[in-house]
């Protein structure tokens, strides 16, 4: 990202025009604003870490851990690691002049980078899983421990790489905002060429290349669906296409799951890759963006680290679900049901259980 930027207002620094990014001076008359950004930052943070928190245990409960189940943990880790820097974000609303030193400023972006190249890649390496499983038959691999641990490392070691300049080049300087001295966390590349080189090898490494290959790999696994319901239909004596047809019916509800991940990611992310050529088209033409339109474009990237659990705990784990939801029904049904009954003998009393059924 760079940072030729004309901000309202417009902030003058040593080389020239510089965009605040989640800095923003405000009128007092703008309070209401930065209160509704809080809530909904808020409510995205908590149902991110509640949902993700939630799935992980589920997964974990499981009596064995598969492949592609540990990569979906990886990818929920990266959603909370994606939303830890909410709290950040949410002070830089309020104080508007940067107060969270240069640490901070290094950290904010890169880790939201990094942990969004993780998530797909991620989702490339779990449709690549998938696609060797469906070709060897088996709709779960056993877990080879090593593989996936080094695969992982891999996954964080390659994303915290490619997002280093973001780490290196975002920095705290003094810029002066109706004639006082602010502190602001912005982007300043050494140049233009090499702002425009690491945006295009970032888009292609960790967005492209990642994207394309689950399309690649879904495509290919739809079609052996396809070709395994077409043969079963012609034969249906042949004990071989009934098992094929047997696991393509297995693989079906994963298969769509992963899928809709994929899909919400793109239009979650679209929006935040498509910043970073606008930031390098304005070394060649005036762009405006204020960074009101860059915090709510990156607060819908943020949505997606609370959707990604729900869409799978829906689709995979809906029996407990219902049993988590149900729980706590179970607990306050039942002290009523205690209380009603508390002078029968403890048959009667069982019969006063409530009748929810939740399956």
């Amino acid at each position: 990202m760079g940072f030729r930027f004309f901000d309202a207002p417009r902030s003058e620094a040593v080389n020239g025009s510089v965009f605040t990014y989640f800095s923003q001076f405000r009128s007092s008359d703008q309070m209401l604003t930065a209160s509704i950004e809080t809530a909904v930052l808020v409510l995205v943070f908590l149902i991110s870490l509640l949902t993700n928190a939630c799935m992980i245990a589920l997964i974990l409960k499981g009596k064995k851990l598969v492949n592609f189940q540990c990569f979906v943990l990886n990818l929920f880790l990266a959603d909370i690691v994606f939303v830890g820097v909410i709290p950040v974000i949410i002070t830089i609303r309020w104080t508007e002049s940067w107060t969270l030193g240069s640490f901070a400023c290094h950290a904010l972006v890169y880790v939201m980078s990094m942990s969004g190249s993780v998530t797909i890649i991620t989702l490339a390496v779990i449709s690549i899983e998938r696609s060797i499983s469906i070709l060897q038959m088996r709709l779960r691999a056993a877990l080879h421990c090593k593989l996936v641990i080094a695969v992982v490392l891999t996954i964080w070691l390659f994303s915290a790489f490619t997002s280093l300049p973001l780490c290196m080049y975002f920095k705290v300087i003094t810029i002066d905002v109706k004639d006082e001295e602010c502190q602001i966390c912005t982007l300043e590349w050494p140049s233009t060429v090499q702002e425009i080189i690491w945006d295009v090898s970032y888009g292609l490494l960790s967005f492209a290349i990642p994207g394309l290959i689950v399309i690649i790999n879904y495509t290919k696994i739809l079609k052996i669906t396809k070709a395994a319901s077409k043969r079963l239909q012609a034969s249906r004596t042949c004990s071989v296409d009934q098992q094929q047809i047997r696991v393509s019916k297995q693989e079906y509800w994963l298969f769509r799951t992963l899928l809709i991940l994929m899909i919400s990611f793109f239009i979650m992310w679209t929006p935040i890759y498509l910043i970073i050529f606008l930031i390098l088209a304005q070394n060649f033409k005036k762009v405006f963006l204020t960074p009101t339109v860059f915090f709510w474009v990156c607060t819908f990237t943020l949505t997606n680290s609370a959707l990604n659990p729900i869409l799978y705990g829906a689709t995979q784990f809906r029996g407990e679900w219902r049993h988590v939801l149900c729980f706590f029904h179970f607990k306050s049904s039942d002290k009523r049901a205690t209380e009603l009954t508390h002078t029968n003998v403890r048959g009667q009393e069982s019969q006063a259980a409530p009748s929810v059924i939740c399956g």
